[in-house]
């Protein structure tokens, strides 16, 4: 009896565990979502506070530093822009749409040789507007 009542406590304790693992980045997923559309129609404050929210559930999310950083970008925000951009490349280095963004901002921050090293990578990972960029660098 005891046997099977430890047995219960433990696949419970399990199953809690694993929920509570998938919630956080289902709620993060949905931040980043709801983030998106702020993004997307310009309206940057209420987009912070979902990818910030995002990050609050799932810390790693490479998404949500992406998109948080892009937000920042339009903010003129640079230097907490290049955080959230390093920290979405630092989690998923294949992520080519962060390597291109941070090219870009590179560039307009006239940092030509690291924009020239980040659209070469966003190339080698299959951002096909890379290329163009890379046509002004030596």
């Amino acid at each position: 009896m005891k046997r099977h009542l430890l047995q219960a406590i433990i696949l419970f304790g399990s199953l809690s565990f694993f929920h509570s693992c998938g919630t956080d980045k289902e709620k993060a997923f949905d931040y980043i979502d709801e983030g998106c559309k702020y993004f997307y129609s310009g309206r940057y404050e209420p987009a912070i506070k979902n990818f910030e929210s995002a990050l609050n559930e799932w810390p790693d999310s490479y998404e949500a530093h992406y998109y948080l950083g892009m937000t920042l970008f339009h903010l003129k925000s640079y230097d907490d822009s290049f955080k959230h951009l390093n920290r979405s490349i630092e989690i998923n280095k294949n992520f080519g749409k962060a390597y291109y963004s941070r090219g870009i901002m590179n560039r307009i921050l006239k940092k030509e040789d690291d924009a020239c090293k980040d659209f070469l990578k966003a190339k080698e990972l299959g951002i096909p507007m890379a290329e163009e960029r890379l046509k002004r660098c030596r």
